[in-house]
């Protein structure tokens, strides 16, 4: 009798923890890929039936990628509860178990915003995770966690994932009320007393106003009332769900140990601005992963009338070149996509106008870049197939080649084998240009800001 009740504890207590058993946290992040391949995989067998199987599968994997979407509107969700594992000792979710769901939400959003990326084997590298704990989340509860992204640079992607739980039906009536009360109460906070504690308290306010002196370090001011972005930060979701904690994520693309630039894979991928004469991005609904992310086209007033947003059926003018990197029925290939991501970019000249699609490249100062009929320029002009400038030595068959001889290819200084052209100039700017672009610009203001703010405080020791 003694044995079975141990027995009993055990599996209890075992299944109690079932979350933090071994291989718990790579199940939980990697659910999203699992149905991935089961759906590829009929997507395979459905191909089968085809005459052209290959360029079945081709097609099946481009209609994955949100094409037309805005990065900054686009919006991944991610469902738990707080298990009794991962609680702390004041019944709440502990602080170092948000990051267990960020892994998991962080992945998921992954493979909807970049699944043509990481079909070639690119893979993101996590750079830091910053965290602010705003409320607690009690034991037992359901929450949500929302991703967006926020900016990018030449290296750094940023993620925020805010953590909010819905609030029961009757009470979504009185979260307008309690909103005005948060902000009423964060008027009354400059008198209270420094309380130390080690938990996360149920009203944020009760922090801020715990050191008046460093309220007004952030106000810049004399005045202790707190900033209105803390009184933002403790109101409810526009929804009406509250806000527990944001954290957000600096993260750097990569392919092998070569760094991708961000702005590449997003608008590769199929994000885009908007359509001209449309104030509005194209695909502003919040996308699952479990979800088929194709872009549904939608029609938009502009100055000049309806416009049809951007989508799959009606993609970006940058799409065609995409296609023409990887599709194989546009000549492209999952190799020269690979090419183009670990350094092909960068043959192809920064130009201040908008890139239109062309099928040949004007030759530029300075690099050996080949045209659409197979001719190369070393150093200046090369017409009918002869290098000029002293930097090209012979010919065949039309090509040019810098310092060798190489058939049917461009050679560059001995380096460069292969040479490839990519008509359309930077396409990946421009898709991600006009309102994406001032957007991108604001919210990197402060994204810097932050980051200076952390190198200051490595630099302390």
């Amino acid at each position: 009798m003694g044995a079975s009740l141990y027995k009993l504890a055990f599996f209890i207590l075992l299944a109690i923890n079932a979350r933090s058993l071994p291989f718990a946290w790579h199940l939980r992040v990697f659910r999203p890929v699992f149905y991935i391949n089961a759906r590829r995989v009929l997507a395979w067998l459905r191909a089968r039936l085809s005459p052209r199987p290959h360029l079945a599968m081709d097609a099946w994997y481009e209609r994955i990628p949100p094409v037309g979407a805005d990065p900054f509107a686009l919006v991944i969700k991610y469902n738990s509860w707080v298990a009794p594992d991962d609680g702390d000792f004041n019944g709440h979710l502990s602080n170092s178990s948000y990051g267990k769901s960020f892994d998991a939400a962080r992945f998921k959003a992954a493979l909807v915003f970049m699944p043509a990326f990481l079909r070639v084997g690119g893979w993101i590298a996590l750079g830091g995770t910053h965290y602010t704990f705003i409320r607690e989340i009690p034991i037992f509860a359901r929450y949500e966690l929302r991703m967006r992204v926020v900016g990018w640079g030449d290296k750094w992607f940023y993620v925020v994932g805010r953590f909010v739980s819905l609030p029961a039906k009757s009470s979504k009536s009185k979260s307008k009320a309690a909103s005005e009360q948060l902000k009423a109460d964060t008027e009354n906070t400059s008198s209270s007393s420094f309380k130390a504690s080690i938990r996360t308290p149920a009203n944020p306010l009760d922090t801020l106003s715990a050191s008046p002196s460093a309220v007004e370090l952030v106000a810049g001011s004399g005045s202790s009332t707190p900033t209105p972005s803390y009184a933002l930060a403790s109101t409810p979701e526009p929804d009406g769900a509250t806000l527990h904690c944001i954290a957000l994520s600096q993260l750097c693309f990569k392919h092998g140990r070569i760094t991708v630039p961000p702005a590449l894979v997003l608008a590769s991928n199929g994000f885009s601005r908007p359509p001209p004469s449309t104030g509005t991005s194209s695909t502003s609904s919040e996308t699952e992963a479990e979800a088929e992310t194709e872009a549904q086209g939608i029609e938009a007033e502009g100055d000049g009338g309806k416009v049809e947003a951007y989508s799959h059926a009606h993609p970006p003018p940058h799409w065609e070149h995409v296609l023409a990197l990887r599709s194989a029925a546009k000549g492209g290939s999952t190799e020269r996509y690979v090419r183009f991501l670990r350094g092909g970019w960068r043959e192809v000249p920064a130009s201040t106008s908008s890139p239109t699609p062309s099928t040949s490249t004007s030759p530029s100062e300075g690099d050996a870049n080949g045209d659409a009929n197979g001719d190369a320029t070393a150093n200046g002009d090369a017409q009918n197939g002869n290098a000029q400038n002293g930097h090209a030595e012979g010919h065949a068959n039309g090509d040019a080649t810098a310092n060798g001889d190489v058939n049917g290819h461009a050679k560059a200084n001995g380096d460069a084998k292969g040479a490839e052209t990519y008509p359309g100039g930077r396409w990946w700017e421009d898709a991600l240009g006009g309102p994406i672009e001032v957007t991108r610009a604001a919210n990197m203001v402060a994204l810097d800001g932050l980051r200076a703010g952390m190198d200051a405080v490595r630099a302390m020791g």
